[in-house]
């Protein structure tokens, strides 16, 4: 299935930012104009409002999606740093 229909399907939507090379991204000047991840959320058949999707499970679905996410994370804590470790070298 496309990824529109899997939107439709999962009645989801997904936010990206646009990194362009006369902005930069945080500091540097890419080459060419990108696309990178930043949420995504589930509608909630119960009480009719977004369902955003936690870090992890938002990171699990971009990478089974394949969609661009940000390559540098900041974490409060080892916890966090850990899981994301694990997330990422998945």
């Amino acid at each position: 299935a496309s990824f529109m229909a899997l939107l439709r399907e999962r009645r989801m939507a997904v936010s990206f930012e646009m990194v362009t090379g006369c902005h930069g991204h945080h500091g540097q000047l890419p080459a060419a104009e990108y696309l990178v991840a930043t949420a995504a959320h589930e509608h909630d058949e119960s009480g009719g409002r977004p369902r955003f999707l936690a870090w992890a499970e938002f990171l699990s679905f971009c990478r089974e999606q394949s969609l661009p996410v940000n390559d540098t994370w900041l974490f409060a804590g080892g916890q966090w740093a850990s899981a994301a470790r694990t997330l990422l070298d998945d």
